[in-house]
């Protein structure tokens, strides 16, 4: 039987012409698994991937242990939710892209509930007189902290977070850190994360991957 939320098995993921990602790995109920590597080496291409955002060579990806190309794109972004170092902020307030989900019908099965947004925006220390302000101007801590909001707001069971404490000062990471540990505890979910406050994570790490463990060179 397998346990696993996201398994990848010999995933194959060009990353330059010259040089390739194979790899192979778990993640598990209720763990985080830290990618590292230097910079360059395919940390987000290998985040991207899993996210179904970037197109593989060959190899497969399952959920669950159900292939990917057997669950629809959009089932699989209620399932797992892609977090970018620099967030996407759509046309609107910040109440409007806390329902952009709905929108797409990315968690169209939950009514969007207003008290619980607000206790997800005062736990990330947004304040909620920007609710009703245009988030094209917000910062990209701000930015950071409302694309967080949106994605747990939506019940995924898997975040996949692309250096997303990396414009946030040092407190606001923490208390991001630990929203996002509390939710995986609630429930079986799970935490792929490339980080750049690595020592801000260090007690939240389960398990950790080097990047440079999956690279291969392209025979000339």
């Amino acid at each position: 039987m397998n346990n696993s939320l996201i398994e990848l098995k010999d995933l194959v993921i060009d990353l330059d012409g010259k040089r390739f990602l194979n790899a192979n790995l778990k993640l598990n109920p209720g763990s985080v698994l830290l990618i590292k590597g230097r910079s360059g080496t395919g940390k987000s291409t290998l985040l991207r991937s899993v996210a179904r955002l970037h197109p593989a060579e060959s190899g497969d990806i399952f959920f669950e242990g159900i292939k990917s190309d057997k669950i629809k794109p959009m089932n699989w972004r209620k399932k797992i939710c892609y977090l970018a170092q620099t967030p996407v902020m759509f046309p609107g307030t910040l109440l409007d892209n806390l329902q952009v989900p709905r929108k797409f019908r990315i968690c169209e099965e939950h009514s969007f509930n207003k008290d619980e947004a607000m206790v997800m925006l005062d736990r990330l220390d947004i304040p909620q007189s920007l609710l009703h302000n245009q988030a094209g101007g917000f910062s990209g801590g701000e930015a950071a902290r409302v694309a967080v909001a949106r994605a747990l707001l939506c019940n995924p069971e898997v975040i996949l977070a692309d250096e997303i404490t990396a414009s946030l000062d040092e407190e606001s990471a923490v208390k991001m850190i630990s929203v996002l540990w509390d939710w995986m505890r609630n429930g079986g979910r799970a935490i792929m994360v490339v980080v750049h406050h690595i020592n801000l994570w260090k007690e939240y790490i389960s398990e950790e991957t080097v990047i440079e463990d999956f690279i291969r060179k392209k025979d000339n």
